[in-house]
C-alpha cells in the first residue's frame, strides 16, 4: 500500500483515471446526440403519460392473472 502514494504512481493513477474519464465523456456524447438525431418524441419525454401507461399495465397484468388462474382451477 505505501508504493501506491509515491509520486510516480500517483502521476500513473491520475493520468489512467484522466483517460477513462475523458473516454466515458466522448461515449455518453457520442450516444446523447445519437439518440438525439432519431428522437421519435418531438415533444419530449413525459412522465405524467408514462406513470399512466405503467399504472394501465399493472393492473392489467393483475385482471390477466386472475382470470387466467381462475379459467385453470
Amino acid at each position: 500500500m505505501p508504493d501506491l502514494l509515491t509520486g510516480e504512481k500517483v502521476l500513473d493513477w491520475w493520468l489512467i483515471s484522466y483517460i477513462g474519464l475523458g473516454a466515458v465523456v466522448l461515449v455518453i456524447g457520442i450516444a446523447t446526440g445519437f439518440f438525439k438525431a432519431r428522437k421519435v418524441q418531438p415533444k419530449g419525454f413525459k412522465w405524467k403519460q408514462f406513470r399512466f401507461e405503467a399504472v394501465v399495465a399493472v393492473v392489467s397484468l393483475a385482471f390477466s392473472g386472475v382470470v387466467i388462474g381462475g379459467a385453470q382451477k
